[in-house]
């Protein structure tokens, strides 16, 4: 009875020493305000980069070029040890982990791909350790695509043009002949606001009131100017 009794109390002290600890415990409010403060740290941006494809591109007339294509170079920084980051392309439903071990001096550089359409990427920061569950921030970024109408001749007079831009961040759903079209309507335009005839009609429409004023008041003033000239030259008379 004795051993008995013994082998229960050794058994209850050895399980009460491994038993599991809470992810509470493991993860204390003062540790999440501490890897909070890292993951507010964390500054996110991306660059339009240019690439030279392997592939060599072929002119109307058979003549061999160089072809490129455009991609976006995300740069993560101050993903410090504590940290762990969960991207996710929110088109593409691609998700991909990573530490402060797959930065380098802290910044974490991914490829955000061909700019070939415009994406959105999530970024949660978790902690690591035993606050691995913890999310301390959620951050988001769009990268444009790369525009092919600017590349058009006529962008060249019009470069202000929204349609003419690089990058966008906007699906403009056009065609060719619909885009050349557009773009002829705003070169005509910007011609007639150009013009001194415009320029005039505008400036009088924009100030109006303060026209009619003045010539109000020039009136006044010119009739009783004319009107004590007058009396005064009558008073000689007399």
């Amino acid at each position: 009875m004795k051993k008995v009794i013994l082998f229960l109390y050794f058994y209850l002290i050895f399980g009460l020493a491994h038993m599991p600890v809470s992810a509470a415990e493991l993860c204390s409010n003062s540790e999440i305000t501490r890897l909070s403060k890292l993951a507010y740290n964390v500054n996110i941006d991306y660059e339009m980069n240019r690439y030279v494809s392997d592939i060599e591109s072929v002119g109307p007339n058979g003549e061999i070029g160089e072809d490129y294509y455009y991609a976006s170079d995300i740069n993560v920084y101050n993903l410090v040890e504590g940290l762990r980051l969960e991207v996710i392309n929110r088109d593409g439903d691609e998700e991909y982990s990573f530490t402060s071990s797959d930065a380098k001096d802290g910044i974490l550089y991914l490829n955000g791909g061909v700019a070939n359409r415009i994406k959105k990427f999530e970024f949660k920061i978790y902690g690591t350790g035993g606050c691995n569950n913890e999310l301390l921030r959620t951050s988001y970024l769009t990268t444009p695509k790369w525009n092919e109408f600017s590349t058009y001749d006529v962008c060249k007079e019009i470069p202000d043009y929204y349609m003419c831009q690089a990058f966008v961040t906007t699906d403009y759903d056009v065609t060719e002949i619909d885009f050349n079209k557009n773009a002829e309507e705003y070169i005509e335009e910007q011609e007639k606001e150009n013009s001194p005839i415009y320029q005039v009609s505008n400036f009088f429409k924009e100030h109006w009131k303060g026209i009619i004023i003045g010539v109000v008041s020039v009136g006044v003033v010119g009739t009783c100017v004319t009107i004590f000239v007058v009396r005064k030259k009558r008073r000689r008379l007399v």
